[in-house]
């Protein structure tokens, strides 16, 4: 957790890593392309995934699933 998150003195991975997207999205914003940032947040626990943005009771929290594709790899289900 204090590797991800850090302290308010020393900033962890997860705040650098929003912050670096959104620099490079205002970079790209004069451009006549477009940019989506579109965020996860999950939970890989004893091979079981939750999405720690959803609401949902404690039974039904762990519904989510690794697969893997054949080309681009890992992806939650």
């Amino acid at each position: 957790t204090y590797t991800m998150l850090g302290t308010p003195a020393s900033v962890g991975l997860t705040p650098r890593i929003c912050e670096g997207l959104f620099i490079r999205e205002k970079e790209y914003a004069p451009l006549p392309s477009s940019c989506r940032i579109k965020i996860s947040f999950l939970e890989i626990y004893n091979e079981r995934v939750r999405d720690l943005l959803k609401q949902s009771d404690q039974k039904k929290s762990y519904t989510l699933r690794v697969r893997e594709h054949p080309e681009m790899g890992p992806y939650v289900q």
